[in-house]
């Protein structure tokens, strides 16, 4: 179901004046918009514009989480790999390890079989 605003006529140039300053992921939401028009009844453009200064400072902190939260996710995946890369580089040592005392071994098995 499809949620219709519409502003009232006697709002509607205050609105569209007020409506730039809104972020534009705002400008998408219904129940922001409702709210602003609320304000615009209540108080003016004044207060719509105190709210709308509220509204982006509210959507700045938000976005400013996320990324914060996403560098978080990549520094972990970043120490996850490194680990995974000593991981690997200690089981390819131990790999070299085990064919050089293999190699002895045999070196050692070929000098008994050869007396």
């Amino acid at each position: 179901m499809a949620d219709q605003f519409t502003v009232p006529e006697e709002y509607a140039l205050s609105f569209r004046r007020i409506l730039p300053y809104l972020a534009a992921p705002l400008q998408k939401n219904i129940r922001i918009l409702e709210s602003l028009l609320l304000y615009l009844k209540l108080g003016g453009e004044k207060m719509a514009r105190i709210a709308i200064d509220a509204m982006n400072v509210t959507q700045r902190l938000h976005d400013a989480e996320i990324k914060k939260q996403l560098r978080e996710q990549e520094l972990l995946n970043d120490e996850r790999r490194e680990d995974l890369d000593e991981d690997e580089d200690e089981g390819e040592e131990e790999e070299e390890n085990q064919t050089d005392v293999d190699a002895v071994d045999k070196e050692d098995f070929e000098d008994d079989a050869s007396d």
